[in-house]
């Protein structure tokens, strides 16, 4: 997923961040900030030692609210999450609003 993610990226938002361990790596190759975002409060902690801002929440609760201050992002990671909604194409809708032109999903 790391290879995916471009080399310019510097503004990132990972929904489904986990304990935030790819955003850490992405971090370490390259300056970045990342913004995660997590179901799991325990996940959330942790991901909180190595990402820039982690919210619980969601991750369709988060797209159907208010883009945080830190958007607009530059490219979205959306690894493993997708799939365990409700509705996938209503979240990633609401989510590529917080995109900034030319963002990598």
């Amino acid at each position: 997923m790391q290879q995916l993610v471009p080399l310019g990226a510097s503004n990132i938002i990972e929904l489904g961040c986990s304990t935030g361990a790819l955003g850490e790596t992405i971090k370490l190759r390259q300056p970045a900030k990342v913004f995660g975002v997590e179901l799991l409060e325990d996940y959330a902690c942790q991901a909180r030692e190595r990402l820039d801002r982690v919210v619980v929440l969601d991750a369709e609760t988060f797209a159907s609210g208010q883009p945080p201050h830190e958007a607009p992002f530059d490219c979205l990671i959306a690894a493993d999450v997708l799939e365990h909604l409700v509705d996938p194409w209503e979240t990633l809708r609401h989510t590529v609003e917080m995109l900034a032109p030319g963002a990598t999903v």
